[in-house]
């Protein structure tokens, strides 16, 4: 087919588009303004009959014009004509001494049949059914459109789409557009769903297990209850997705955007999150047992009463995160991030927090018995009541920390700490002289930036 006879097919598609809308316009305008003729009706009302046909601002015509171009979206049969209303049987009343004619009222015609319904807010209920036999060839031309481009076939667009219950099994569906497309009890077992769109779709229950979803958007999708086994979601955006109760056992999460999901109740186990993010997560009863954590991002996420047992999270964001009660014993969290964080009674037994940032964190009736606190940050802490039987704390830094009522603290493990006039100790328990002595000179060093060559401070 030659440029110029196929410049003409997408001109002649994008009249049709076109006169589609001019005529959801004039209906509209009959249904909404009765009796008044187009010309009493001032711009502004035009752009509130716009509202009413697309429902979305300007920028969304001008994707549906360039679906338009892509897709022969309006060259099927549109909806039925409109049947002409037939003239009144009586005769028009007649009023004043002139004999003037007084018009009667029109009345809207009823909205033909399979017209998108319109919600009272102005939102269009745009939802609509699909045969299978208009799916399979949507769904024919997109894997030809994948294979050989857009001269052979079409992009799959889905959007609004009602299709609960229907099997996508090792379907090939990359860039797909599923936006807010109802697809609860949907079966999307081993498909290919790498880059697809699925912000805003209802995924109810829905089985994903095995699919490869890497770099897909869920964002604000809806997937409770979902199966997602062992499925790839590498780089997904899935912020603010509703993952309540889902399966995401064994799933591949790396590098995945879960700012703010709603994640109660999932199950996690042994899936790989690594460099995942998950700020302001909530994952309250979550299943997180032997998955790989290891520099996520979870500052504010919630974690309260997890069990957490031999996670690794080192090198994790966990600033400002809720942990109260959670079960971290054997976790690894070297070199973690939990400045402000939030620990109260949280089983931290055998951990291992090896060089681990705890500024101002709240580790109040904590079990640290065992725990390894080599080279962390404990600066501002409070410890009062935590239970602290043989750990080591080597380096530890204490600077104005509260240790008050540690359980089971030795003279012999403070002796290891630095610390300064506010670190609180039980009763009987004191710093070393020269670790005061040390901390002053290093504060010192710090002010002034003045060190000699062997890296020691000058004197006044």
């Amino acid at each position: 087919m030659s440029d110029l006879a196929s410049r003409q097919i997408k001109l002649r598609r994008v009249l049709r588009y076109f006169a589609f809308l001019e005529a959801e316009r004039r209906r509209l305008r009959n249904e909404l303004f009765p009796g008044r003729s187009i010309e009493d009706i001032a711009v502004p009302t035009d752009d509130a009959v716009d509202d009413l046909v697309f429902g979305s601002p300007p920028s969304s015509r001008a994707e549906a014009v360039l679906a338009a171009l892509a897709l022969d979206s309006f060259a099927a049969p549109a909806r039925p004509a409109r049947p002409t209303p037939a003239k009144p049987a009586t005769p028009p009343e007649r009023s004043g001494p002139d004999g003037a004619v007084r018009e009667q009222p029109r009345v809207p015609a009823p909205p033909p049949e399979n017209a998108p319904a319109t919600a009272a807010s102005g939102e269009p209920a745009e939802l609509r059914k699909i045969s299978r036999q208009k799916l399979t060839a949507i769904l024919e031309s997109h894997k030809l459109w994948l294979e050989r481009g857009s001269s052979h076939g079409t992009k799959a667009e889905l959007r609004f789409a009602i299709l609960t219950s229907i099997s996508f099994r090792g379907a090939p569906l990359r860039y797909a557009d599923f936006r807010r497309a109802r697809l609860s009890q949907a079966s999307f077992r081993e498909a290919d769903l790498r880059n697809a769109d699925l912000r805003y779709a209802d995924l109810g229950e829905a089985v994903l297990s095995g699919a490869n979803a890497a770099g897909a958007s869920f964002t604000r999708a809806s997937l409770r209850r979902a199966d997602l086994r062992v499925a790839d979601l590498r780089q997904a955006d899935m912020r603010r997705t509703v993952l309540r109760e889902t399966n995401l056992r064994s799933a591949d999460l790396r590098g995945a955007r879960l700012d703010e999901a709603v994640m109660q109740g999932a199950d996690l186990r042994y899936a790989k999150l690594t460099g995942a993010i998950l700020s302001k997560a909530n994952l309250h009863g979550a299943l997180l047992r032997e998955a790989i954590l290891v520099e996520v991002g979870m500052a504010g996420a919630v974690l309260e009463g997890l069990d957490l047992q031999g996670v690794d999270l080192s090198q994790a964001n966990l600033v400002g995160a809720t942990l109260t009660g959670a079960d971290l014993e054997t976790a690894r969290l070297i070199d973690a991030d939990l400045r402000g964080a939030v620990l109260n009674g949280a089983n931290l037994a055998s951990a291992d927090l090896s060089g681990a940032r705890l500024d101002d964190a709240n580790l109040h009736a904590a079990d640290l018995a065992n725990a390894r606190l080599d080279g962390a940050d404990l600066t501002g802490a409070r410890l009062s009541k935590a239970v602290m039987d043989d750990c080591t704390l080597i380096e530890t830094q204490l600077h104005g920390a509260d240790l008050s009522d540690a359980e089971g603290l030795r003279q012999q493990q403070v002796d290891a700490c630095d610390g300064d006039g506010e670190t609180r100790l039980p009763d009987g328990l004191h710093l070393r002289p020269e670790r005061i002595q040390q901390a002053d000179k290093a504060g010192k060093a710090d002010e002034t930036g003045e060190t000699n060559e062997t890296g020691e401070t000058d004197d006044p």
